[in-house]
């Protein structure tokens, strides 16, 4: 998994990335990150946007590459009552 491969700041600009994302952009708009120190890069997209008990969430599409290894995932994110973004148990 790229994941393992990146480094503290990789991992802070994805999250960032994410956040702005799912506030941010519409459903099929996509965003690219990249930390130029260490090369890690991915694409971010919003696929569905929908609530569930109560609470706003969506369907992110993280593409992510580091240091050789790449993988593409769908998560469902909700947000919180405190505004953070939480990734859904399915």
């Amino acid at each position: 998994m790229p994941i393992n491969y990146m480094t503290d700041e990789d991992k802070e600009i994805l999250k960032a990335a994410v956040v702005d994302a799912l506030e941010r952009k519409r459903d099929g708009e996509s965003m690219r990150w990249e930390n130029p120190k260490t090369g890690a890069h991915g694409d971010l997209l919003p696929r569905a946007s929908f609530n569930s008990d109560g609470q706003a969430c969506r369907d992110l599409e993280v593409a992510n590459s580091a240091r050789g290894r790449d993988n593409r995932i769908v998560v469902t994110l909700c947000k919180q009552a405190d505004g953070e973004w939480k990734i859904s148990p399915q």
